[in-house]
């Protein structure tokens, strides 16, 4: 993937102010788009055969989805259940997020996927993000 102005397509990987290489919205919505795509494609006979010979999926581990949050999202986000934000906070707190009205799953992993501007490039294995949201999502309080 080309970087610092190296396609002629805009919202390609560039390098940050830092030097860590980022990738613009349009390049990760690209990406997305060609993922959701090959699996649409994948929707044909020999996708049971497929199916049967990946592995099972693991449920979300919230212990690994805490111990990667404190890892990798702390310069920005409150992680801990019970802590609240301060003066300095970059982003919500992961409680805050859980409790959003209407927050599910699939709408924090989405922001993960395809995380807002600020957010730094982060690569994560499916299950690392299953174990992210888990973690998250188990910080909403029972209804």
């Amino acid at each position: 993937m080309p970087v610092n102005g190296g396609s002629s397509e805009p919202g390609f990987a560039r390098r940050d102010r830092s030097g860590a290489t980022t990738m613009g919205i349009n390049g990760a919505v690209s990406i997305a788009l060609a993922i959701c795509t090959g699996v649409l494609s994948m929707s044909t006979a020999s996708n049971v055969h497929a199916q049967s010979l990946r592995p099972p999926e693991r449920l979300p581990d919230t212990a690994s989805g805490r111990d990667l949050s404190v890892r990798l999202c702390t310069n920005c986000h409150i992680v801990a259940a019970g802590a609240t934000g301060g003066p300095g906070q970059l982003a919500p707190p992961f409680a805050e997020i859980a409790r959003k009205p209407g927050q599910n799953a699939e709408r924090v992993a989405g922001a993960i996927i395809i995380p807002h501007p600020d957010m730094p490039a982060v690569s994560l294995t499916m299950q690392e993000i299953r174990d992210v949201v888990g973690y998250i999502m188990s910080l909403k309080p029972p209804q």
